[in-house]
């Protein structure tokens, strides 16, 4: 989701909109400049175990100094280097993008302010019964962050009865489910004001831990 000025991220819910590399370490996540890289995986035929690792993808594009040289960078290196299909968001508090990626080639969508949901299909999929959901849930957004905040961390713990489970946002299953989850709010192009709020485990079970103080230092190697 992306707004301007300070701009929430609902993040890391594996199998649900949408996933980071992060676990509770916001640098896995974010760089001191307040670049978020995300990743989903994406539906498709391919599946190659020798590929290489979709998380090291995240570290190299987080090592970029904004969303679209991040973007620019990740096209070049997509022309070179094969991955298993993923979805990625790139963020940062000025600009926004969703890479569909199919294990061959990748496209880009600018995300306009407002609110955008991704799982694992494309960005804003109005068939995808997960992104269908959270849409819903989020229809009537509050305008200050505390509020939403806590909107969003009810949504990332829906649980609806009249889904089956593998539709619900947070996902309980032998195979796959919900890790973690994250949220988190950027206000500038660094980490002054930002926020990562985390969730070791299915949001339904685990509370939200607030990290952001872990991000000062971070933004002290800006500095």
């Amino acid at each position: 989701m992306t707004a301007p000025r300070c701009c929430p991220l609902g993040a890391r819910m594996a199998s649900s909109p949408a996933a980071t590399s992060a676990r509770a370490e916001p640098g896995k996540a974010l760089n001191a400049r307040g670049l978020l890289v995300a990743l989903t995986n994406r539906k498709g035929m391919i599946q190659d175990p020798s590929r290489r690792s979709r998380g090291l993808l995240c570290q190299d594009a987080l090592q970029s100094a904004s969303a679209r040289s991040s973007i620019e960078w990740l096209f070049d290196h997509f022309s070179r280097q094969l991955y298993n299909p993923c979805n990625l968001l790139i963020a940062d508090a000025r600009e926004a993008f969703a890479i569909h990626y199919d294990g061959h080639q990748a496209s880009m969508q600018i995300l306009n302010p407002g609110l955008h949901l991704l799982a694992d299909t494309d960005v804003d999929d109005p068939m995808h019964p997960r992104i269908q959901q959270a849409r819903a849930l989020l229809e009537e957004l509050p305008a200050d962050w505390p509020t939403l905040r806590d909107m969003l961390k009810s949504v990332m713990a829906d649980h609806d009865e009249n889904l089956i489970p593998s539709d619900r946002i947070c996902i309980h299953g032998e195979r796959a489910g919900t890790l973690s989850s994250s949220i988190i709010a950027l206000c500038e192009r660094n980490l002054n004001q930002a926020e990562f709020h985390f969730a070791d485990g299915p949001p339904c079970a685990k509370p939200y831990a607030n990290l952001s103080p872990r991000l000062n230092e971070y933004n002290a190697d800006a500095d």
